[in-house]
């Protein structure tokens, strides 16, 4: 038995729509008026090392108890992400309600595109894939007995990700006996009303209304190959989670990712973070509060305008258009 508050876990292979199950599960906890939450990669990155070591640091003798350590500290009453997969008996052992949720992108060979894509925004994440240097090490067949490091090396990118495809899915699959109820969703289907139905009831019953629709974190909205390399990471980063069609319905839903965005970022730089993506966002103390002090001066800036309109509204014909470039111009009014 664990101490923490785990009732659901959503595993995937990574690319295939962890977060935007992270997402719903939200969205169908809080419209039924469940407390907690869904964190995306809760722990994620530990797991992953933790399993690294068992076979890659061997005089580490407390690795099988730090796993299981970790897996008990979770506060969340869901969690989806990757790094699951092969510790998965471990979780059915400390929650024995859990439920499990399985998520599988049905097209492989788009999985691989978008991992190997992934892998060159984001390399000091993809230890044994990409890079031997970086933040985060990956499961890969050497860990499982199934090649030699040497043979795993002398693997082509998209051949290591095609094994870990199959590897965490097979493994994914063997534990299902080991949990109280599970859910196999295929990312394809993440827009479909039968999906988000069963996902909904599968979280919250019957009475459960299905989440809407969410775009996946994909790389297509923006060409984020149209920015500087050093620029890419931030860029995908910032830009991945749009919801275009919420944005279309309600600019504050732009307003509020962006200034969430911005003010996680500012962290982000004052923490050192945003330098692991690159060194160019590298930023001094006195760099950050700069920045920071930039933003408050914009956000003050558009308040005043915003206030404006809003007294001028009454204004017969005129009225103040605010088209790219043209904040503050007051002219006749041609845009309605």
């Amino acid at each position: 038995m664990s101490g923490g508050q785990l009732r659901f876990l959503c595993v995937g292979a990574g690319r295939d729509g962890t977060l935007t199950v992270a997402a719903h599960i939200n969205e169908i906890l809080r419209s039924v008026g469940a407390g907690g939450e869904c964190v995306h990669e809760m722990h994620s990155r530990d797991l992953y090392e933790l399993q690294c070591d068992l076979v890659e640091r061997l005089e580490r003798t407390e690795t099988q108890k730090r796993i299981y350590e970790t897996i008990a500290d979770f506060p969340c009453i869901a969690a989806a992400g990757t790094g699951y997969a092969g510790v998965l008996p471990a979780f059915a052992e400390l929650y024995p309600s859990l439920k499990l949720i399985h998520l599988k992108r049905r097209d492989k060979q788009a999985f691989i595109a978008s991992q190997v894509r992934n892998s060159q925004l984001y390399p000091e994440t993809y230890i044994n894939y990409t890079t031997d240097i970086g933040v985060m090490r990956r499961i890969a067949a050497f860990h499982t007995g199934e090649a030699t490091p040497e043979e795993w090396r002398a693997l082509s990118l998209p051949d290591k990700f095609a094994w870990f495809y199959e590897y965490t899915h097979r493994v994914v699959v063997d534990a299902y006996p080991l949990f109280s109820a599970v859910l196999k969703i295929e990312t394809e289907d993440l827009s479909s009303a039968d999906t988000l139905r069963r996902l909904a009831r599968f979280v919250a019953g019957d009475a459960a209304e299905a989440p809407r629709p969410r775009r996946l974190n994909g790389h297509t909205l923006i060409d984020i190959y149209d920015f500087p390399a050093e620029q890419r990471a931030f860029a995908q980063w910032m830009f991945g989670r749009v919801q275009s069609h919420d944005i279309a319905e309600n600019n504050t839903v732009l307003v509020d990712h962006i200034l969430n965005s911005t003010i996680a970022w500012l962290g982000y730089l004052q923490t050192g973070v945003a330098g692991k993506f690159h060194e160019h966002y590298t930023r001094a103390p006195e760099q950050v509060r700069h920045e920071a002090q930039a933003v408050l001066a914009r956000l003050d800036f558009y308040r005043g305008e915003i206030a404006r309109f809003i007294s001028e509204m009454d204004t017969p014909l005129v009225h103040r258009c605010r088209v790219a470039g043209d904040v503050g111009v007051r002219r006749p009014c041609r845009c309605r």
